[in-house]
């Protein structure tokens, strides 16, 4: 009697909407020539489910691009460090090693002519607005 089984539906994970959401929003404004890169670097790790959490942290923040305009010290900030936790998952490299990790440089670098077609800040800016942070209180 057994002739017929139903397959269960997938089951679909509200982080997994939410990605999709957010990769549909920042393909309006992300530049065409760069999709590949976005996948392969970025997309392609919604699949490990440890990346998840950084990676949806990381794209909600990258789709406030209009914040890019108006507070690009602060905006630029809160980059660096939300692709800081994407790439340093276990949180080994303090701040001031990751300021200094010319590979991390690089990802954010990147990070910026990927999805917003234009050149990042200077690692001397970059380090100027983490100063704050830097110190300490």
């Amino acid at each position: 009697m057994g002739f017929f089984t139903r397959k269960k539906p997938p089951v679909v994970d509200s982080t997994d909407l939410r990605l999709d959401s957010l990769i549909k929003s920042i393909e309006k404004f992300a530049p065409r020539r760069y999709r590949s890169e976005r996948e392969v670097y970025y997309y392609n790790y919604r699949m490990l489910r440890q990346y998840t959490a950084p990676l949806l942290e990381l794209l909600e923040l990258i789709s406030k691009y209009k914040r890019l305009r108006d507070e690009k010290a602060i905006f630029s900030r809160e980059l660096f460090l939300r692709l800081k936790g994407f790439y340093d998952l276990k949180d080994r490299l303090s701040l001031a090693e990751a300021l200094e990790d010319r590979n991390l440089y690089r990802r954010y670098i990147d990070l910026f002519l990927f999805f917003y077609g234009r050149e990042g800040p200077s690692i001397g800016e970059l380090k100027n607005w983490l100063l704050d942070l830097l110190d300490g209180p």
